[in-house]
C-alpha cells in the first residue's frame, strides 16, 4: 500500500505517534460510536502520519 524504506524504529515510532495523533482527533467520534472509533481514528491518524513522513522526510 504505502511502501517505506524505514528502520524499524522510524516504523514503530510512525506508528505510535500516528496512533496516538489520530486517537486524539477523533475522540468524539469515541463518545458518540463507541470503540470502533477509536480504532477508526488511531488507523487513519497512522495512515496520515506515515504519508506525512513519506511526502516530506523520506
Amino acid at each position: 500500500m504505502m511502501n517505506i524504506e524505514a528502520n524499524i524504529l522510524v516504523t514503530v515510532s510512525v506508528g505510535v505517534l500516528g496512533a496516538l495523533i489520530g486517537g486524539l482527533v477523533l475522540k468524539a467520534l469515541l463518545v458518540v460510536l463507541g470503540l470502533a472509533a477509536g480504532f477508526i481514528g488511531a488507523l487513519l491518524g497512522a495512515l496520515i502520519l506515515i504519508w506525512a513522513y513519506k511526502t516530506y522526510i523520506a
